[in-house]
């Protein structure tokens, strides 16, 4: 795979034209071969191949858990999940979820997650979320929020005050009408692997501040009550680079399953008693 072809799969499988708001429309891989600069061929090919993946998740997520595939006929309403490009990515744990969910004939899923996007950007933007309608909502965000730059003063883009502040904002939002909501904490990063792949952009992801995010995490969903999907644990459990992408920042396809796995039975629980 040359450069150009690699980037274009890259900015595809993470969905970066949704940056710019920019609708797909019907013709999928012609409109995308257009913004990527790529044959729509390929563009079809990558789509395939993610589909595919996402459907080997959701046929391993209904292996795993054939009593909750009983349980998907009294659902209904539409569940969004919110996120940054962990959450994007066209091989994402929402994306598996989805399709676990294909099943429930009253449930519409809806992917309102942004790559790049923050706390800030999300309490900014919630219109995109509530524009749905949502009756549950899914949120894992703090990745962007955490990051520092390598030569200063190592101070995270979002302080903890901001993101409880931001956290808050966007879940009384969500209360006001009448929408669950579930928060996911965050996964470790590489920071050799995020060096060699964004070097240029003087990231590092340390883990001391994203255990601070964790802990507001905890504490928010605590102080309202809300259902609280915390993978630290389950991350702990494994090495981080058998998670990892290449890029040492993004969740591979066994990581974004893993996810899936823990964060499914939590939402169904808050679903069921939406």
């Amino acid at each position: 795979m040359n450069d150009n072809d690699a980037e274009a799969r890259f900015n595809l499988k993470f969905n970066l034209h949704k940056m710019a708001m920019l609708p797909a429309g019907d013709r999928e891989a012609e409109y995308f071969g257009a913004i990527y600069r790529c044959d729509a061929e390929k563009i079809q090919a990558w789509l395939e191949e993610f589909d595919l993946s996402v459907e080997e998740g959701a046929k391993a997520l209904r292996a795993e858990c054939p009593s909750l595939c009983q349980g998907m006929g009294e659902l209904s309403g539409t569940l969004c999940f919110a996120g940054d490009s962990i959450t994007s990515d066209r091989e994402s744990y929402g994306k598996i979820i989805g399709r676990f969910f294909d099943g429930a004939d009253g449930l519409s899923v809806v992917d309102c997650a942004i790559s790049g996007s923050n706390s800030q950007s999300l309490a900014g933007s919630m219109y995109t979320v509530l524009e749905h309608g949502p009756r549950y909502v899914s949120i894992m965000h703090a990745t962007n929020d955490m990051r520092s730059n390598k030569d200063g003063s190592h101070l995270s883009v979002t302080s903890i005050g901001e993101y409880a502040r931001n956290l808050r904002y966007f879940i009384e939002s969500l209360e006001k009408t009448g929408a669950a909501a579930c928060l996911t904490t965050p996964p470790p990063a590489c920071n050799p692997w995020i060096d060699e792949a964004y070097g240029e952009r003087n990231w590092l992801f340390e883990d001391e501040i994203r255990l601070r995010f964790i802990e507001a995490i905890r504490s928010v969903a605590k102080e309202y009550g809300l259902a609280l999907n915390d993978m630290e644990p389950v991350y702990a459990r494994h090495e981080t680079v058998d998670l990892l992408m290449d890029d040492g920042l993004h969740l591979n396809i066994a990581g974004q399953r893993l996810l899936a796995r823990h964060l499914l039975p939590v939402l169904f629980k808050m679903m069921q008693g939406a």
